[in-house]
């Protein structure tokens, strides 16, 4: 079963102030209430099941719930925060600018994006990958330093998708 604007409609509102779905109607095992906020966690994204038995990401159901079509390109969280749907944190992106706003991986040891510390006592470099060219920013004191030269760098080549942590 193919979901559309108009099945999700039936089943549930949407609030754009919010980023909620509530649900119209009782699920099919006769969970649900009517009213009753929609959806679970999965890996910090809202899920909502829409029938036939498969979960979808609420993010792409709210796109789909106010445009009638399913977004043809990833559907970033703005504030980097996986199950806040309200409209206006949720943009079309594409892979890579999706990328672009996620949080510091695990691995990094400087606290800061972007910024490696050398080998070198108390030296700090700082670089930026730009359509996959490496771009090497400088050499610095601090970390802070280095993190300051990655944010500039990053307003520049991402624009609206730059992140400074």
């Amino acid at each position: 079963m193919e979901v559309t604007q108009e099945l999700l409609h039936k089943l549930f509102s949407y609030d754009p102030e919010t980023g909620l779905f509530t649900r119209k109607i009782r699920n099919g095992d006769g969970r649900g209430k009517v009213g009753e906020v929609a959806g679970s966690l999965s890996n910090g994204y809202v899920m909502l099941a829409c029938g036939g038995g498969r979960m979808y990401a609420a993010h792409r159901l709210a796109w789909l719930y106010v445009y009638g079509c399913w977004p043809q390109k990833q559907i970033d969280h703005r504030n980097g925060i996986r199950h806040d749907n309200r409209w206006v944190n949720l943009r079309l992106a594409t892979r890579a600018e999706n990328r672009r706003n996620t949080g510091l991986q695990r691995n990094n040891t400087s606290g800061f994006r972007g910024v490696s510390k050398r080998h070198n006592p108390n030296k700090y470099t700082s670089h930026i990958t730009v359509n996959r060219k490496y771009i090497h920013l400088g050499s610095f004191n601090t970390a802070e330093e280095a993190s300051t030269a990655y944010i500039a760098a990053s307003k520049h080549y991402f624009g609206e998708f730059h992140r400074d942590q």
